[in-house]
């Protein structure tokens, strides 16, 4: 690295902290028959992050780099269910589905590259196998990450102005920033076996 970042940017240690949100959560569950149906909600009060205070030892570049975030409360939810098929054979099966939406809780004008995160829609699908005492689950869960277009924001126009003033020419101040998140999909396959060992 050039001699002006590593006089910069020294090798040292960092602090910072973080206070845990409170979280609620109500759930319910309706059964019938070989009919399973269950949905709940959650509230995470993310408010109590409302920034992100990074101490260096070295006092390089800074004494402390103070980050805004001043994220929201945010809700998820969630539904799901399972048909109890019954034996085919001498094999039980069930089928699951399940389905969700999560509220991110970051608004437009902190959202930066260390935490990103956009609202996201869950969808899921999953077969139980029963034998006996061994049970057998295979699950497939696709998130669909959604996109969001970002015009302004706060940590962007903070970081520019320090970087800035250590050397003009290589990290010029920002005068405008623009930036479009495109949705992604996420799958995450699952298959889980377990063994009841029943003893009369």
């Amino acid at each position: 690295a050039p001699t002006f970042i590593r006089a910069n940017f020294p090798d040292g240690t960092v602090a910072t902290s973080a206070t845990l949100p409170h979280s609620f959560q109500l759930g319910i569950g309706w059964e019938k028959g070989p009919l399973t149906i269950e949905a709940d909600a959650n509230l995470t009060l993310w408010a109590a992050f409302d920034k992100l205070d990074i101490y260096f030892d070295t006092k390089l570049p800074t004494t402390k780099l103070s980050a805004p975030r001043n994220w929201k409360a945010a809700p998820t939810f969630r539904l799901g269910g399972q048909y109890d098929f019954g034996k085919m054979g001498s094999v039980g099966v069930r089928g699951r589905l399940g389905a969700g939406f999560d509220v991110s809780p970051i608004p437009d004008e902190t959202i930066d590259p260390t935490l990103p995160d956009n609202s996201r829609i869950l969808f899921s699908g999953g077969l139980g196998l029963v034998f006996g005492p061994v049970n057998f689950d295979a699950s497939y869960m696709g998130v669909f990450v959604l996109g969001r277009d970002v015009e302004a924001n706060l940590n962007f126009a903070k970081a520019s102005s320090q970087l800035s003033l250590i050397h003009p020419d290589i990290f010029p101040q920002l005068t405008s920033f623009y930036s479009k998140e495109e949705g992604s999909t996420l799958s995450v396959p699952t298959v889980r076996g377990e063994c009841l060992l029943k003893y009369q």
